[in-house]
C-alpha cells in the first residue's frame, strides 16, 4: 500500500471513530440505532433487482456497517455514574510528577545495590506520592514515554536479585488502587484514564472502550486484591505496547 492511500485510510479512519466520540450513554444509543438502521435500508435497496447489475462491493460495505453497529453496540456495558470531582481534579500535581519521575527512575536501575544506595530518596519521592491519586499516577506514566518504558522495566523484571522490589512496587500500586476503589473512585475514571494511557497513540475509539470494558470487568472482580490490580496493570501494559 502507497503512503498516500495509508495517509488517506487513516484520515477516514480518524473521522469514522471520531462520529462515535460522544459524550454520554444516551447519545450513544442514538448512534448505534441509526448505524443499524442505514445499514438495513442500505442492504433492502441493494437486495432490488433495479440493482442486481452492480458489483457486490456495495453489499460487502453495507454489510460491514451493519458489522461495526453490531460491535457498537456490544463494545461495552460499563456504567460510569457522574461524579463529583471531575478525572483531571483528583490528586495530582507537579509535584507528584516529579517525584513519580524521581521513583521509578530509581526504582529501575539494573542493580540491587544501587536501588539500595537510593533508599532513603526513593522513600522520600513514595511519601510525597502517598495523597496523590494511584488513577491518575498511572495515566500520567502511560501518558509520558520515558516514564512508561521505566515502569514497565520494573513490572517485567525477571531478575531474581529484584524479585522483593518488584513485588513491594506492584503491592503498594495494589494497595493504592483498592483504598480507592472501595471510595467508588476508580471504576467512574476509566473512560478518562484510558485517554490519559493513549493521549499520545492515534488508537480508534473502538479499541479504547474494549480497555475501558476489561478494566471495568477487573475492576469489580470479587478476588485477592493483590493479584486483582497486578492484572488490572497487566491490562493496561499489553493493551497500550501493542
Amino acid at each position: 500500500m502507497s503512503s498516500i492511500s495509508k495517509v488517506s485510510q487513516s484520515s477516514f479512519l480518524q473521522k469514522f471513530d471520531k462520529c462515535f466520540e460522544v459524550k454520554n450513554e444516551k447519545n450513544l444509543k442514538v448512534y448505534r440505532f441509526a448505524l443499524i438502521v442505514i445499514g438495513l435500508i442500505s442492504l433492502a435497496i441493494l437486495a432490488t433487482p433495479y440493482f442486481a447489475y452492480l458489483a457486490p462491493l456495495p453489499l460487502i460495505g453495507a454489510a460491514g456497517l451493519l458489522i461495526l453497529a453490531y460491535k457498537k453496540l456490544h463494545i461495552s456495558n460499563v456504567k460510569e455514574k457522574k461524579v463529583k470531582y471531575p478525572y483531571k481534579n483528583l490528586n495530582f500535581n507537579k509535584s507528584h510528577e516529579e517525584a513519580l519521575r524521581t521513583m521509578l527512575t530509581l526504582l529501575s536501575q539494573d542493580s540491587y545495590m544501587q536501588i539500595i544506595k537510593n533508599t532513603s530518596k526513593i522513600y522520600r519521592a513514595q511519601r510525597a506520592l502517598a495523597r496523590s491519586h494511584t488513577l491518575r499516577q498511572l495515566g500520567f506514566i502511560f501518558s509520558d514515554k520515558d516514564l512508561k518504558g521505566k515502569f514497565i522495566k520494573i513490572v517485567n523484571n525477571e531478575d531474581s536479585s529484584l524479585a522483593y522490589v518488584k513485588k513491594k512496587f506492584i503491592d503498594g500500586y495494589a494497595k493504592g488502587f483498592e483504598a480507592y476503589h472501595r471510595k467508588g473512585r476508580i471504576v467512574n475514571y476509566l473512560s478518562d484514564f484510558v485517554n490519559d494511557v493513549y493521549s499520545n497513540k492515534n488508537v480508534s475509539f473502538f479499541k479504547k472502550r474494549a480497555l475501558v470494558n476489561a478494566l471495568y470487568k477487573k475492576s469489580i472482580e470479587n478476588k485477592n486484591s493483590s493479584a486483582k490490580w497486578q492484572e488490572f496493570i497487566e491490562l493496561v501494559i499489553k493493551d497500550s505496547t501493542k
